[in-house]
């Protein structure tokens, strides 16, 4: 008798899954765009695993997002979201109104990659999120020039220190060519400022760094921060076979200290205020690249 009721309640329950899964707009795939309206790109997971993209406009995220609710008569559930694109038109104001549409969504986890495309692709399923997210991993791991960056992350970085690096992809090229600084200031950066903002955030770990045509392996990067006599101080620690490891400082010095020159300082303002170090005190960069005897073949434990 257990047994049968056992089953029945299973059954019963099953059914209301199934039930509710049938309601539910099961999206994997979002590209928001702007020009004087919103338009949202949506790939929705049909019930046979296939993919169909929807396109709406409106004036809000959420006026986009009711009419794809309506004309597909089912509830927008965004638990299985794995990507968010957003075009080279979002400005500031658009990421106040994207955050803020997110973290009203009760089935938002907020934790999928978000990139910045320079254009609308002509078919959204060009961007797998699978191959995105390894070719986000890949880069890291190997030219150091992105990293991935969680839309959660994205909302710390803009209450920490006002601006957010997002991995910048070419539909053309179908690579990431470096970061774009989003909010307070949006600038596009280059390959080699990317990879220094990695080493500055503590991202690389093993890297060829491209110096005068030449090629220089750094292995078991490590990067801190610290107040030291009031002054902020980045030190770099790297470990390399490279014979000369005095151009790796220099280059490394010069560029970082020209990134300093041209960024807005908000990052580091919140740098010097998380260690009480004074506003316009200046800031320090200790590069120190550890010559070690290994042949080229070996690897570094």
């Amino acid at each position: 008798m257990k047994k049968i009721l056992i089953i029945t309640i299973t059954l019963l329950l099953c059914g209301c899954v199934n039930n509710d899964i049938n309601n539910l707009a099961l999206i994997n795939e979002i590209v928001i765009d702007y020009n004087d309206n919103y338009k949202i790109y949506v790939n929705l997971v049909l019930e046979n695993k296939n993919q169909k993209t929807i396109v709406e406009e409106g004036k809000t995220i959420e006026e986009c997002f009711s009419k794809l609710s309506q004309r597909i008569s089912k509830k927008i559930y965004l638990t299985h979201l794995e990507i968010l694109a957003l075009t080279d038109n979002i400005k500031k104001q658009n990421i106040k109104d994207i955050i803020n549409y997110f973290l009203k969504q009760d089935t938002s986890r907020n934790n999928f990659n978000t990139i910045i495309i320079n254009k609308i692709p002509n078919d959204l399923l060009e961007i797998k999120s699978n191959d995105i997210e390894n070719m986000l991993k890949n880069s890291i791991s190997t030219n150091g020039i992105v990293k991935e960056k969680k839309f959660d992350d994205i909302i710390k970085d803009i209450l920490n220190y006002k601006i957010s690096y997002i991995p910048f992809f070419n539909i053309e090229t179908q690579k990431f060519t470096g970061y774009k600084s989003i909010y307070e200031e949006e600038k596009l950066l280059s390959k080699n400022q990317s990879i220094l903002i990695n080493f500055l955030f503590n991202n690389i770990r093993d890297i060829t760094l491209l110096i005068e045509d030449n090629n220089y392996k750094l292995e078991k990067c490590y990067t801190t921060a610290k107040n030291k006599n009031n002054k902020l101080q980045f030190s770099i620690k790297c470990n390399t076979n490279e014979k000369n490891t005095e151009i790796i400082k220099k280059y490394l010095n010069n560029e970082i200290n020209n990134l300093k020159k041209e960024n807005n300082n908000y990052y580091f303002s919140y740098i010097k205020k998380k260690f009480g170090i004074k506003e316009k005190s200046d800031i320090d960069f200790k590069i120190n690249i550890i010559k070690t005897n290994i042949d080229p073949g070996d690897s570094i434990e």
